[in-house]
């Protein structure tokens, strides 16, 4: 399962789950995609699950 966006502290929140049932390597090919992913649409200092409620999941109907 991959699992993204949580948050701690005043107002903790579980992280989105982007992924489950993954292979090690399908796995760090998702983490590649993501990482790819914010670089290119995350404004700066933007949380990764406020980037995933503004723009939603980049791995629906990625084949991992």
């Amino acid at each position: 399962m991959l699992a993204v966006g949580g948050n701690t502290g005043m107002r903790p929140e579980a992280g989105t789950i982007l992924a489950r049932k993954l292979t090690v390597e399908q796995a760090k090919k998702a983490v590649d995609i993501l990482v790819d992913w914010y670089a290119e649409h995350g404004e700066p200092r933007e949380r990764m699950g406020k980037l995933l409620e503004r723009l939603g999941n980049p791995l629906e109907g990625v084949e991992l």
